[in-house]
């Protein structure tokens, strides 16, 4: 009897096309991640709907005085720029991988490994000047908002910064794919897009939990006595 065969080889234009296929797939996984986060942090600190200072009286504001708004330590470039050092340069990830790359070097995808304490300080300035342009269009009033917000943003540019690195290095793919088939799942593209994006996830989440508490403590300060007399005048 003939054999018969257990599959056919993947053609080029096949692996090209599950290859693009996977990377839209990662992009639209980090997009629902980030939706959720926000949905997540709606609901369990939801913000005080605005209103609009015509429909609020002297009576209401003597009664429900507002939480004083932050204030920029200064001067505040070099309070902003100490907050981003500290936050990149404690980072777990980068002193892990600054740790092993000053022990060895040499390793078979230095463009990833490199590149992962550069992603990290590129996402920590990302969500310090978003934030600084936040806080200057309508003042933060509360430290742990202004800390979630530094995480949510700095966690998306990290996340979606490591799969761009990890796809094009060849880093992704090289640990990933050779799982997926060893395990034989039933959708390999599927399941090498979902390990891609939660890699991305947990590096960003290890590398950002802490940095939105370091910018809310040494980046802002609450307003003094004075400023607030000047700001209510």
């Amino acid at each position: 009897m003939p054999h018969r065969h257990a599959g056919r080889a993947a053609h080029p234009e096949e692996l090209s096309l599950l290859k693009v296929l996977a990377e839209l797939g990662c992009v639209v996984v980090l997009l629902l991640c980030v939706k959720a986060v926000e949905r997540v942090e709606s609901v369990v600190a939801p913000q005080a709907p605005h209103t609009p200072a015509r429909a609020t009286t002297a009576a209401a504001r003597r009664q429900i005085p507002s939480p004083p708004p932050l204030q920029w330590r200064g001067p505040w470039w070099a309070w902003q720029l100490l907050v981003w050092a500290i936050a990149t340069i404690t980072a777990p990830t980068v002193l892990i991988v600054g740790s092993a790359l000053l022990i060895n070097a040499q390793s078979d995808h230095p463009l990833f490994w490199w590149s992962l304490p550069a992603i990290v300080a590129i996402g920590n300035a990302a969500a310090i000047l978003t934030i600084n342009q936040q806080h200057h269009r309508e003042p933060f009033t509360d430290r742990q908002a202004l800390a979630r917000r530094h995480v949510v943003i700095s966690a998306v540019t990290g996340a979606t910064l490591s799969l761009l690195v990890g796809t094009v290095s060849g880093f992704l793919s090289d640990v990933i794919a050779p799982l997926s088939n060893a395990a034989n799942v039933a959708f390999p593209a599927l399941a090498s897009t979902l390990c891609s994006a939660g890699l991305a996830i947990i590096f960003a989440l290890l590398s950002f939990a802490h940095a939105g508490a370091v910018h809310a403590a040494l980046g802002f300060k609450i307003a003094s006595a004075r400023s607030r007399l000047s700001i209510a005048a």
